[in-house]
C-alpha cells in the first residue's frame, strides 16, 4: 500500500472563526478523491490561566461536493427562516 503523499490541504476558505479544507487524495491505482473538512476555532480560556485564551478546533471530516451543496441549502434555508422572524419582532 502506497503512503499517503500529502496530508495537508489543498485548499483553504477562513471566514472568522470557520475554515473550509478541500483536499486530494489518491488510492493505489492512482484514483483521485477529493474532499472537505469544515473546521471552527473555539477560544476559552485556560483552566490553570483565566488571563489567558486557548484554542479548541471542532472538524466534520470526509465531506464531498453534494454534502456541501446540502449545507450550503440548509444554511439558505436557515437565514430566509431567521431573516423573517427577526422581520416579524
Amino acid at each position: 500500500m502506497e503512503k499517503q503523499k500529502n496530508n495537508k490541504p489543498i485548499e483553504r476558505i477562513r471566514v472568522g472563526r470557520i475554515s473550509l479544507l478541500r483536499w486530494e487524495n489518491s488510492n493505489g491505482d492512482g484514483e483521485v478523491f477529493i474532499s472537505f473538512s469544515i473546521n471552527k476555532t473555539v477560544m476559552k480560556r485556560k483552566e490553570d490561566d483565566p488571563s489567558r485564551f486557548e484554542g479548541q478546533v471542532f472538524s466534520l471530516n470526509g465531506l464531498n461536493s453534494y454534502d456541501l451543496a446540502a449545507i450550503k441549502e440548509a444554511v439558505k434555508e436557515m437565514e430566509e427562516k431567521y431573516e423573517v422572524e427577526r422581520g416579524s419582532q
